[in-house]
């Protein structure tokens, strides 16, 4: 009897392909992993990150979103309009999944070893969406940047300035994306205090959690001084990489002061200051940051340099200068005799008297700043005048010029009860 084996071939390929079959449809899922396609970063180790997609069908589906999410930040948008609620889902590298607003709070209230994040897991109704347009927004830590800057003296009236974004990208890959960087403030709390929150104590400083498993954009605590958006076009940033883009390179005016602080040096040698006042004559205000001065290309200091908006001057201290020895000296007396105009209450007399030095070889101008400290009631001798002060308005300037050798004083003199 001969057998065809054609029929048995046929059922035992049939019998291999249904659970072949059955595995692939089970195991169907769409999943889109959309990529930011606009960033705005802000000086605090914080972004605002925007990302599009199409859906494409009406199967049920997961978006996939990075694990620098501020959760607590997150708005999903449709075809223009807020949905109302979703959910999201934390999965860890070994595969362990969490409920966000129920789990994972429950498993360890986001304080101390929380597990390690791998993905954010987005999903809400999504029935008869085929077509329309989402739009994601969120904050998302792990991504900053700072100003930096480099002054080459030029000569006595002119530096060549470069002005830096670097930016530090430790978490995002961003590819193809409008990279903004927002160049403010976050008041409200200090930059040290901010680097020791985790991420989630963050989110929790900027916003409320919402009901229904949504999230409102109500800022609470922390406030953010907006004072210039710089716009860098499209770029690519990759995890691990700090990029540094040039926002200014060109010639500014400077002037050179030194500085006397005398209210500093009561009763011992004086130290007196170089700071150079670059004027900003860019078209773009200053953020915040370092600055570093060159001085025929030697290395001379660095020193923070406050935001300097348009037309106004950046101060850069440039430590001491060596060719000045200053002094202040205070003499206290009891009155016996009281000059006009003095009320005969007034019991002390005080001299001031500031005695400069100067060793340099350039004639300069020294700028010198002092107070009388705060009294119920004084008086200061004002050419050949008392004339009563308020006891707020107690500081004095001198401006002294002086050069090679030279040696001078300033003398003033107030009255106390």
């Amino acid at each position: 009897m001969r057998i065809s084996i054609l029929p048995v071939a046929f059922l035992f390929i049939v019998l291999l392909c249904l659970p072949l079959q059955s595995a692939a449809e089970t195991s169907l899922e769409r999943i889109y992993a959309p990529a930011p396609d606009e960033i705005i970063i802000y000086n605090a180790d914080m972004a605002q990150v925007t990302e599009h997609f199409t859906i494409d069908g009406s199967d049920s589906f997961r978006v996939r979103l990075s694990s620098a999410l501020l959760p607590n930040t997150l708005r999903v948008k449709v075809d223009g309009k807020d949905v109302p609620a979703f959910s999201l889902t934390i999965t860890t590298p070994q595969g362990q999944a969490y409920s966000y607003n129920a789990d994972y709070f429950n498993y360890n209230p986001y304080r101390g070893n929380t597990p390690q994040v791998d993905n954010y897991w987005l999903e809400w109704d999504n029935a008869k969406m085929d077509g329309s347009k989402v739009e994601l927004t969120y904050l998302a830590h792990g991504i900053s940047w700072s100003a930096r800057y480099a002054c080459d003296i030029i000569d006595a009236r002119k530096v060549h300035f470069n002005y830096t974004a670097s930016i530090d990208n430790r978490l995002l890959n961003i590819e193809d994306c409008r990279i903004r960087l927002l160049n403010g403030i976050v008041a409200g709390i200090n930059q040290a205090d901010w680097n020791n929150l985790n991420m989630t104590q963050r989110a929790e400083m900027f916003y409320n959690v919402g009901g229904e498993g949504g999230y409102e954009s109500t800022p609470t605590q922390i406030k953010l001084n907006v004072h210039e958006i710089y716009d860098i076009n499209e770029r690519t940033l990759h995890p691990g990489k700090l990029t540094n883009i040039t926002l200014f390179d060109g010639e500014l005016s400077y002037t050179k002061h030194f500085i006397w602080d005398a209210r500093e040096d009561r009763e011992k040698a004086g130290k007196v200051k170089v700071i150079y006042k670059v004027m900003n004559e860019s078209k773009l205000p200053f953020a915040a940051g370092t600055a570093q001065m060159y001085e025929d290309g030697i290395f001379i200091g660095m020193d923070p340099m406050e935001l300097t908006p348009v037309g106004s001057p950046g101060h850069i201290t440039m430590g001491e200068n060596p060719d000045f020895r200053v002094f202040r000296y205070q003499k206290d007396e009891r009155i016996t005799q009281w000059p006009e105009g003095l009320p005969k209450w007034i019991d002390y007399m005080h001299t001031i008297t500031l005695e400069v030095r100067y060793f340099g070889e350039e004639p300069v101008k020294l700028e010198i700043t002092d107070d009388y400290g705060q009294y119920s009631v004084f008086y200061s001798m004002e050419g050949e005048k008392v004339v009563e002060k308020d006891r707020y308005d107690t500081v004095v300037k001198f401006e002294v010029d002086v050069k090679k050798g030279d040696k001078k004083t300033v003398e003033y003199v107030y009255y106390t009860d």
